[in-house]
């Protein structure tokens, strides 16, 4: 019995390993990427356009957020760099809403194909409304 269980954390540790080795490279370059941003962006830019009008500036980032490439843990480094550069935190909120909760476009094709292409536009369209109406709310509330 105790043969078998460190047997299995063995596997669990080597599992551990691998995954992070693959998720390390990836949010390493995120941060680069934000670092970079941070340096070459000016705030003047971000500012006008996800910091003077509360509507334009949540559905760009709503939009940003679902086109986004990156994988979710990722775009925690790219959200902070906007808020520091003077996006309205319901932008914020809306930027990281709209890539958890509507996903990556490119890997949806499972759940049309396992749902149907009308329940994904309709999750689609749903989620789009609710996170505007929370980014909106976020934005009063803070």
């Amino acid at each position: 019995m105790r043969n078998t269980t460190k047997i299995k954390i063995k596997q669990i540790i080597k599992n551990s390993v691998k995954d992070l080795a693959k998720i390390l490279p990836i949010f390493f370059l995120a941060i680069l990427i934000s670092v970079i941003a941070e340096f070459n962006v000016p705030d003047k830019l971000i500012e006008s356009i996800l910091g003077k009008n509360l509507l334009v500036s949540v559905l760009v980032a709503t939009l940003s957020g679902i086109i986004l490439p990156f994988p979710q843990y990722a775009s925690y480094p790219f959200a902070s760099f906007l808020y520091n550069s003077g996006a309205y935190i319901g932008a914020v909120f809306a930027f990281i809403a709209g890539e958890v909760f509507i996903g990556n476009l490119f890997e949806d094709y499972l759940e049309i194909k396992y749902f149907s292409l009308r329940f994904w536009i309709m999750r689609f369209i749903v989620s789009f409304v609710l996170i505007i109406i929370a980014a909106i709310g976020v934005q009063y509330l803070v």
